[in-house]
């Protein structure tokens, strides 16, 4: 089974896996949300897009905080300790959080949305700020104009922030696509071009690296799918099959 557990700890969980498996007498794998997504979108990669199956890639998820994988040669890695890619610091005369000054999360975590739909005025009947999807749906064909413009400002500026990251990490790491998982992918085109827009035109990243890295948006690809995927590849062909017969 797989399970979702909150801010149980930083660091290596290897420990709080080993007393959890005690407690419940299975065996216990921790992953974060950017993780499990890994997982996820290693299976659609080779379904889908063999042609990046042996590359290596960048996978985020961008919920609460951002959640960050990697994908080398068609393998999620899973490292000592899960990414602290939200934490990865971008300003340092920026915003406060936890641990650093002016961290990835503070200009693209849901807080940060929360504010950038507060200050396009995209809100709700009850005045509140609207997330990711329901500034998406301000989009469809019969929304007025001028709405339509402030939601497609949400996510061209969504997408700059974005891209400030993925360009850090990037001149670090050489990647050939960055994977952007779960619910605000759904958000397509009109997030994935001010990503591409910010990258290549050298804002954060070599304009030359930036021409070679491919973008994508899977929002099928989500955590829970992903962690799903992470437990079935722990259990042998025969126990699967043992439990499906049960």
């Amino acid at each position: 089974r797989s399970a979702s557990v909150s801010k149980f700890g930083l660091g290596d969980v290897s420990a709080t896996e080993a007393q959890l498996a005690r407690e419940l007498k299975v065996p216990v794998h921790i992953l974060n949300d950017g993780e499990a997504a890994g997982w996820s979108v290693a299976d659609l990669i080779r379904q889908a897009h063999p042609e990046l199956e042996r590359r290596t890639i960048l996978v985020l998820t961008v919920g609460t905080s951002i959640g960050a994988a990697f994908i080398v040669r068609g393998q999620p890695f899973l490292g000592r300790y899960p990414s602290r890619a939200s934490h990865l610091p971008l300003d340092p005369n920026g915003p406060v959080c936890e641990e650093h000054r002016g961290c990835w999360k503070q200009f693209a975590g849901a807080e940060a949305r929360r504010q950038l739909a507060i200050s396009l005025g995209l809100k709700d009947l009850e005045g509140r700020a609207l997330d990711a999807k329901g500034v998406f749906d301000l989009l469809s064909p019969t929304t007025d104009a001028e709405v339509a413009d402030r939601a497609r400002s949400y996510f061209a500026k969504l997408g700059c922030q974005l891209a400030r990251g993925i360009g850090v990490i990037a001149t670090v790491v050489p990647l050939d696509a960055v994977v952007i998982a779960g619910g605000v992918a759904n958000a397509g085109e009109v997030l994935r071009a001010p990503i591409v827009e910010h990258l290549t035109r050298g804002d954060s990243l070599n304009k030359e690296v930036a021409k070679g890295l491919t973008v994508l948006m899977l929002p099928q690809a989500s955590p829970a799918r992903g962690a799903a995927l992470y437990a079935a590849s722990l259990v042998s062909r025969d126990e699967q099959i043992a439990c499906e017969r049960v």
